[in-house]
């Protein structure tokens, strides 16, 4: 026999023997049988809820980076004297992207294994051996060495009419 459930939504009943369901929201047994949340105060699951920690910070970068595009938004208008209200849409957006953007990049460097590469790659991006190499490093990409071609490869012949 069905039972109706809420609003008009019906539930399969229950099997001879079957434990009661627990209260919603209630605790129901342990988690990894200690009987303690999981450390760090997440869930303990892939996806589960994110410490307050990571929350607190990627709000603040979010809120931080929201203002000063704000900030940016008025000096750049000269105070909204030349802000056109047709362009009000645009900016609430802008500024609402600019917060989801800097939220989901901090929770994704606070992750242990991408803060240990974020680190490492500014570490490279500002090293001593990268410095000295970056004064040249432009030009050798624009423009080749006669050194790098191969011997094999002909030599570039210039533009224009032949000269037999």
């Amino acid at each position: 026999m069905w039972r109706p459930y809420g609003d008009g939504v019906t539930e399969p009943p229950e099997a001879a023997g079957a434990a009661a369901q627990p209260a919603p929201g209630a605790r129901t047994g342990s988690s990894g049988g200690s009987g303690v949340p999981p450390p760090g105060g997440g869930s303990g699951r892939a996806g589960g809820v994110l410490p307050r920690s990571v929350t607190a910070r990627a709000t603040g970068a979010g809120a931080l980076v929201s203002l000063l595009l704000v900030v940016a938004i008025v000096l750049g208008s000269r105070l909204l004297e030349n802000f056109d209200s047709a362009l009000l849409p645009y900016a609430v957006a802008s500024v609402f992207l600019a917060f989801g953007v800097a939220y989901r990049y901090t929770v994704w460097v606070s992750a242990p294994g991408v803060a240990r590469l974020f680190k490492k790659g500014w570490g490279s991006l500002f090293s001593v051996a990268n410095f000295r190499r970056t004064p040249t490093a432009l030009p050798k990409m624009i423009a080749p060495t006669s050194a790098s071609r191969s011997s094999s490869a002909p030599a570039p012949t210039p533009a224009g009419p032949p000269t037999s």
